[in-house]
């Protein structure tokens, strides 16, 4: 989402003319000083921005997400900050600059993004990989072209377009799917498992209230149940009725 006191912020950067990042301190930021950066020079203005963006993404060539790191000698620091999942606030800015300090640029034009709260953090993954929109916040609400979509920020309610697999029960009130032992997943499509080797070695449950934390290890932070996925436990539950 555009935000203007971020694009504020990168205006009065890029009008330094300085290839360097750099944060002039503002009232009003979102997060406070919690602002990621990246900075483009290019000499025509037309193209700067499309350039600048396109360069950024393709850096997804030479970061490798199992290991969360870019490949020896690649830079990929501007691709996993305009990916970054927490990342949801951005403002950019364009300047002519007759010079660029600390770079060999005459008559160019500097473009700043400010991101917020700012990505890159160490230790930390960009986002989730799995299915789109699978672990929006709290299941609640809708996915519009890739993205959760929270039906009550745009005044209205959604339909809950989720399919449950493997006899889970649909919620349709907070739109949720509750697996059957042994699976997990939004729609319960997958096997109930830690994806990390940190889960309960560094990574216990007092830990679920970060985002990376319930993210690899579902089972740790009780957001599934790992158990018997035969056909018989799923036949049991798909008799279940309440009892007369």
């Amino acid at each position: 989402t555009h935000n203007d006191v971020l694009a504020e912020q990168a205006n009065l950067w890029a009008e330094e003319c300085n290839f360097e990042h750099g944060f002039p301190d503002m009232d009003d930021l979102p997060y406070g000083k919690n602002v990621g950066q990246n900075i483009w020079v290019g000499t025509s203005s037309s193209e700067v921005i499309h350039n600048s963006i396109a360069a950024w993404f393709n850096e997804k060539d030479d970061y490798d997400f199992q290991s969360n790191t870019c490949a020896e000698g690649k830079m990929c620091g501007h691709y996993t900050q305009v990916v970054w999942s927490e990342s949801h606030l951005v403002g950019c800015a364009l300047k002519f600059c007759p010079t660029v300090d600390n770079l060999s640029f005459d008559n160019a034009y500097m473009f700043v993004c400010n991101y917020s709260p700012a990505g890159n953090l160490i230790g930390s993954w960009p986002y989730v990989k799995g299915e789109q929109c699978s672990n929006c916040p709290g299941y609640i609400g809708d996915c519009n072209d890739g993205l959760c979509h929270e039906c009550s920020k745009y005044g209205g309610s959604c339909a809950c377009n989720l399919t449950c697999e493997n006899c889970a029960v649909k919620r349709e009130e907070i739109c949720q799917c509750a697996c059957t032992s042994g699976w997990g997943g939004q729609s319960c499509h997958v096997t109930c498992e830690n994806y990390h080797k940190n889960c309960d070695n560094g990574w216990y449950a007092d830990k679920c209230g970060e985002w990376y934390v319930r993210s690899f290890c579902p089972a740790t932070c009780g957001l599934c149940e790992i158990g018997d996925k035969s056909g018989e436990v799923c036949a049991t539950n798909m008799l279940q009725d309440d009892p007369q």
